[in-house]
C-alpha cells in the first residue's frame, strides 16, 4: 500500500496551508461566531422539521406542499452551513477511542449510498493494505474528516467519474519523496483521495482550504476542506495534494499515529 500511496509520489504535490486558520485571530473569532451558531442551531431544528410536518399533513399535491418542500430544502441547506462552522469553529471535541479507519470509511460510505449521495455515474472503489488501521482519536472528527473529503470529490464530478479512496500505514524515510515535501519521517496512518474530476487550478493553491471557498460546482458551502484542515492541523498531521487541472484531484492525509 505504500508504494500505492507514496510510489507515485512527484514533487508537483504542494503542502496544504492556509493563513487564515493558522492566525491567532482566527481562534478568538472561532469563540464568536461558535456561540452564535449554536445558539442558531436551536433555532434551526424546528425550521428543518415543520415544514415535513406540513408536507405529512397536506394528503395531495398543493400550493402549501410545495412551498413545505422548499422551505425544508433552504431549511437543510442552513442546517448543513451552521454544522460545517459548528465543526470547525470548536475544533476537535469529545474523548477519543480506539477507531477502526476501515470499518468507519466502509460504514461512512455505504450511508453516502443510501442517503443518495452517490450518483448513479461515479463509481467509489476503498482498497486497503490488509493491515490494522487504528487510530486513538475522537470518532466525530474522523467521521466528518473522511465525509467532507469523499463529498469534495463527489461534488467535483458531476457528470460522473471514479473516486478511489485508500487507507494505509505508511513509515516515511528520509529518501521518500513526502519526507522532502515537509512531511516529518515517523509512522502515519495515509488516507488518500483520488478523483477523476476536473482537477485544482494552481491559481486557487493560497486559498483552497480558507473558508468559504469552493471550486467545485453546485451546492457546496465551501466550508468541508477547511473544515479537515483545522482537524488535520490538530492531530498534528500534514495533508498534500496535486494542483494542476485538468488530471483530477489527489489528496493525501498523514495522521501520526503517536499523536492520536
Amino acid at each position: 500500500m505504500k508504494s500505492r500511496i507514496l510510489g507515485q509520489m512527484t514533487p508537483q504535490y504542494v503542502r496544504a496551508y492556509s493563513e487564515i486558520l493558522e492566525d491567532d485571530p482566527f481562534d478568538a473569532l472561532s469563540s464568536v461566531i461558535l456561540s452564535i451558531t449554536r445558539a442558531l442551531s436551536d433555532l434551526l431544528m424546528p425550521m428543518c422539521e415543520y415544514p415535513r410536518l406540513i408536507q405529512q399533513a397536506t394528503k395531495s399535491p398543493s400550493a402549501v406542499s410545495e412551498l413545505a418542500a422548499k422551505t425544508a430544502m433552504a431549511a437543510d441547506r442552513l442546517y448543513g452551513i451552521n454544522r460545517h462552522l459548528i465543526l470547525l469553529c470548536q475544533g476537535i471535541s469529545g474523548s477519543a477511542s480506539e477507531v477502526d479507519m476501515d470499518l468507519l470509511v466502509r460504514g461512512i460510505l455505504a450511508d453516502m449510498a443510501e442517503q443518495g449521495n452517490v450518483p448513479s455515474p461515479i463509481r467509489i472503489t476503498l482498497e486497503t493494505d490488509g493491515q490494522p488501521a487504528r487510530l486513538h482519536a475522537p470518532l466525530d472528527a474522523l467521521y466528518h474528516l473522511v465525509r467532507d473529503m469523499c463529498l469534495n470529490a463527489l461534488a467535483s464530478m458531476p457528470d460522473g467519474g471514479q473516486l478511489t479512496v485508500r487507507i494505509g500505514n505508511v513509515d516515511i524515510q528520509d529518501s521518500d519523496v513526502a519526507h522532502g515535501l515537509g512531511v516529518p519521517s515517523a509512522e502515519y496512518l495515509c488516507l488518500q483521495f483520488v478523483d477523476t474530476g476536473p482537477g485544482i487550478d494552481e491559481n486557487c493553491n493560497r486559498t483552497l482550504f480558507d473558508p468559504f471557498v469552493s471550486t467545485a460546482t453546485g451546492e457546496g458551502f465551501g466550508l468541508g476542506l477547511c473544515s479537515v484542515y483545522r482537524t488535520i492541523l490538530h492531530f498534528k498531521g500534514w495533508i498534500l495534494y496535486r494542483p494542476f487541472s485538468g488530471s483530477g484531484a489527489d489528496f493525501i492525509l498523514f495522521i501520526p499515529k503517536e499523536s492520536t
